[in-house]
C-alpha cells in the first residue's frame, strides 16, 4: 500500500514539474481590428457608419470607438462623394439629403488617423412595392398556456430574375420591434421568383405588446445581398448560438471590408407599408 502511495506522489511531482504557463494572445490592443457597420439606402435621410475596434477577450467593457476617421461613400458614375461627419465617438453621419439609387454601386472609403485605409463596395438592388400588409389573429396552445399573436402577411409582386434577397424591419408605434440579429426576418425568391406573393406570413406580433387597443404598424422591406444574410448568421453562430456540445470550431466571420477589417457595408432599396392593427377583444 505504501508503494502505491509513493508512486502516486511521484506522479504528481512529475506532472507539476512539467507544467508551463502559457500566455494566450486573446486579441490585445496591439492586435485589435477595425469593425465597420453601416449602409446606404434609397431613403433620403442621414445615413450612419459606425466604426469601432475589437477588444481583449476578457475585457468587461464596451468596445473602443474609432474616432477621427475620414469617411466617404462614392456613387458609381459620380466624382462627388457623400461625406460623413463624426457626430459622436465612432458614429459618422451623412447629410439628411443623401440617398442611394437603384442599379448603382456604392463604395465606402475609410481613412483612419494613422493613415490606414479600408473600403467596401455594395450594389443597390431593387425591392418590390408592397401592395398591402394584412394580419390574422391566431392562438397557440403550448404546455397548456395560450399564446396570442397577430400574424403579418405580405402581398406583393416579386420581380423576375433569381437571386433577390429581402430583409423585413417591423416598427410598432414608431419603435423598431425586431432590432436585434436574432429577431431579423429574411426571405428570398428561390421558390417565388417572378410570382405574386399572396399573403405570405412574415412576422408575428404578440398580443401582450399592445399598450392600447390600436397600434400603428410599419413594415419596411429592404433589398439585401445574400452575403449580408450569411454574415449575420455567422455572427449569431459565433455568439448567441454558441454553447452546445455540437458546436463546430470557432471560425472567422465573413466580411466585405478589405484590409483585414471586420463588419459589413450594404446598400438597399426600401419600400414601406403602414397600417392600423386593432386588438382582438
Amino acid at each position: 500500500m505504501k508503494k502505491n502511495i509513493c508512486s502516486l506522489a511521484t506522479l504528481i511531482l512529475l506532472l507539476a514539474a512539467c507544467t508551463k504557463e502559457i500566455d494566450l494572445d486573446l486579441n490585445d490592443d496591439k492586435h485589435s481590428r477595425l469593425v465597420v457597420e453601416g449602409s446606404i439606402t434609397t431613403e433620403k435621410k442621414a445615413h450612419i457608419i459606425k466604426l469601432s475596434r475589437t477588444s481583449n477577450y476578457f475585457a468587461n467593457e464596451p468596445t473602443p470607438r474609432e474616432t477621427g476617421a475620414t469617411v466617404k461613400i462614392f456613387e458609381e458614375g459620380s466624382d462627388d462623394p457623400f461625406v460623413f461627419v463624426e457626430t459622436e465617438q465612432g458614429v459618422y453621419k451623412s447629410d439628411t439629403s443623401v440617398f442611394g439609387k437603384v442599379g448603382k454601386n456604392y463604395t465606402l472609403e475609410i481613412t483612419l488617423q494613422d493613415g490606414e485605409e479600408y473600403s467596401a463596395t455594395a450594389f443597390l438592388d431593387t425591392v418590390p412595392d408592397m401592395d398591402s400588409v394584412t394580419y390574422e389573429y391566431e392562438e397557440f396552445n403550448m404546455n397548456n398556456k395560450i399564446f396570442k399573436y397577430y400574424i403579418l402577411k405580405l402581398w406583393a409582386q416579386e420581380p423576375e430574375g433569381e437571386g433577390d434577397n429581402y430583409l423585413f424591419n417591423i416598427f410598432i408605434n414608431g419603435i423598431w420591434d425586431n432590432d436585434t440579429l436574432n429577431e431579423a426576418v429574411y426571405d428570398n425568391d428561390e421558390y417565388i421568383d417572378g410570382m405574386y406573393i399572396p399573403g405570405v406570413d412574415i412576422y408575428g406580433i404578440r398580443d401582450e405588446d399592445f399598450e392600447d387597443d390600436t397600434i400603428t404598424v410599419r413594415v419596411d422591406m429592404l433589398s439585401i445581398p445574400e452575403d449580408l444574410i450569411e454574415y449575420n448568421i455567422a455572427v449569431m453562430m459565433e455568439t448567441e448560438w454558441k454553447g452546445s456540445p455540437f458546436d463546430g470550431p470557432p471560425a472567422n466571420v465573413p466580411t466585405n471590408i478589405n484590409n483585414g477589417a471586420l463588419g459589413f457595408f450594404s446598400a438597399s432599396d426600401v419600400s414601406s407599408y403602414e397600417f392600423e392593427l386593432v386588438k382582438q377583444q
